[in-house]
């Protein structure tokens, strides 16, 4: 489905809204806009689930919590199956729970990946996060940070089925896998591309957790600071690159599509 916009073809894909028995699973990326998105996917595509685990459960490792939450989302599902669901969790690791489940739809936001490595490290150190106190015990600067493994590739590890998938390889494999895929540098146009899966021709026009602990756009940032992230994250700049691509061929179309229509704002709190 989302090959549609990698050719440019938006007016077939608003023509394809999914099924109403569709289940549509956003990946939720950390920083790069998911909070704002499912605030109004939330309400857009009722009744929804945030797959989540127990961030104040100290007792036992964070993985076996959020395995749980995951474990426990798939067994309910057949008997409350929601219309939309979200997550902070891996397409490798959620799709095989989810079979029996179909139709399913998915979809996710990307960000540039310097800015999103930074801003991913200023908020797990900020006391806005759950485990924050863990956060800074175990990277106490954003070098620390840069030098361990897991703070690279990270779009690719939530989005691939293998996340040392060759670079090249990517853009098929989104362009197969996933219905909607945004930016967060097109926040309006990525959020009224997922909204029309539902048929509803809006914008969100949520901002939830924006950061406030400095600005991580690239000009403000050092040039070997970027070159470090960059060479880190060869899987995360395609998959951003062929995002960013697709959004630019559509953008053109619905321009004049919203002088024609003009999209309303996702509503608020009932």
């Amino acid at each position: 489905m989302f090959g549609l916009l990698s050719a440019g073809r938006l007016a077939e894909y608003l023509a394809r809204p999914l099924p109403p028995e569709a289940l549509l699973v956003f990946l939720h990326i950390p920083k790069t806009a998911g909070s704002s998105i499912t605030t109004d996917l939330a309400r857009l595509f009722a009744p929804y689930r945030n797959i989540a685990p127990d961030y104040t459960d100290a007792s036992r490792p964070f993985e076996q919590r959020e395995a749980e939450a995951l474990a426990r989302f798939a067994a309910e599902a057949p008997t409350r199956r929601p219309r939309s669901a979200s997550g902070h969790y891996h397409l490798r690791r959620l799709r095989p729970l989810l079979r029996g489940l179909e139709p399913l739809a998915f979809a996710s936001m990307v960000r540039d990946p310097v800015a999103r490595v930074v801003s991913d490290y200023r908020y797990m150190t900020s006391e806005r996060h759950p485990d924050w106190r863990q956060a800074r015990t175990r990277f106490p600067t954003l070098d620390d940070y840069l030098a361990h493994p897991v703070s690279a590739e990270k779009m690719a590890r939530y989005l691939l089925a293998d996340p040392r998938m060759p670079p090249d390889e990517i853009p098929g494999f989104l362009d197969e896998t996933y219905h909607a895929l945004g930016a967060v540098e097109e926040y309006e146009l990525s959020s009224y591309l997922l909204f029309a899966l539902g048929g509803h021709r809006t914008v969100s026009t949520a901002r939830e957790r924006v950061a406030a602990d400095g600005p991580t756009r690239r000009e403000a940032l050092l040039p070997s600071l970027i070159e470090r992230i960059a060479a880190a994250n060869p899987r995360d700049a395609a998959i951003h690159a062929h995002v960013l691509a697709a959004l630019a061929r559509c953008k053109p179309a619905w321009l004049a599509l919203r002088e024609e229509a003009p999209p309303t704002a996702a509503p608020g709190p009932a």
